[in-house]
């Protein structure tokens, strides 16, 4: 049982210095400036100017024209 205790409070110690060194921890601004650059540009969608156009629509109004394009399908079917 004491083991268990010495445990926990080993731990908490060492959780509590690795808190005290992160937050000495400074990055350089301009590093991070490059590297969120870096990462919105890895991430950029590639959709065409069609489905980005769809999405600015409104869903109503989006819900609409595809139940009007399944209307058009079917009767055509």
């Amino acid at each position: 049982m004491n083991e268990k205790v010495t445990d926990n409070n080993r731990d908490e110690q060492i959780a509590q210095k690795i808190n005290q060194v992160a937050e000495q921890i400074s990055v350089n601004s301009q590093f991070a400036v490059t590297l969120e650059e870096r990462l919105r540009s890895a991430h950029s969608p590639n959709s065409n100017w069609l489905v980005a156009s769809f999405r600015q629509v409104s869903p109503a109004l989006r819900w609409v024209a595809l139940m009007i394009l399944l209307g058009l399908v079917l009767s055509l079917s």
